[in-house]
């Protein structure tokens, strides 16, 4: 498949891309202008010079504190403990990383806490009565039992018997 693109296409095409480089040129420089950056990989080497062949001066953990001094290309100048060296911008972030496990399990556990201590009706069990189901259907081996809930979804309640149920409740 051959493509033709006139001159004036062409040049919307040029002015585009280069204004893409000039963005992110941009924002690349600015991006480590606050002064302070964060190790944001479990372990960053700092070297005396920025080349990989280096001498590693020292070798900082994750969310370690350094000062920006200056970069280069791919590298950073940066100070840590009063010692400076460089290390690649890559292995740092302007925020400070999350160092601990974050988990919404714990969150929704003690939701289900009553202010005894006690664990209320887990979900599943919830769920399970609301649908009519008794505890031995309830538990399983985790697998998906599809069929079970086709014939569930297939069941229609006659509106006369919805209404019945809704005068019923509402008195």
């Amino acid at each position: 498949m051959n493509i033709q693109i006139n001159s004036q296409t062409h040049r919307i095409l040029q002015l585009m891309f280069y204004f893409i480089v000039a963005v992110t040129v941009l924002f690349s420089s600015i991006s480590y202008a606050k002064g302070s950056v964060y190790v944001s990989s479990l372990k960053a080497k700092v070297f005396q010079q920025p080349d990989f062949k280096s001498p590693v001066l020292m070798e900082l953990s994750q969310s370690s504190k350094l000062k920006l001094l200056g970069t280069q290309d791919f590298w950073i100048h940066v100070e840590y403990e009063n010692k400076t060296g460089w290390m690649s911008k890559y292995l740092v972030t302007e925020v400070e990383p999350i160092t601990h496990k974050i988990s919404i399990f714990n969150r929704i556990r003690n939701f289900f806490r009553s202010s005894t201590g006690r664990d209320r009706v887990s979900v599943v069990s919830t769920a399970g009565g609301i649908r009519g189901l008794s505890d031995g259907e309830i538990e399983s081996s985790g697998a998906q039992d599809f069929e079970s809930l086709h014939s569930l979804e297939k069941i229609e309640i006659p509106p006369q018997e919805l209404d019945t149920f809704i005068q019923s409740n509402e008195k």
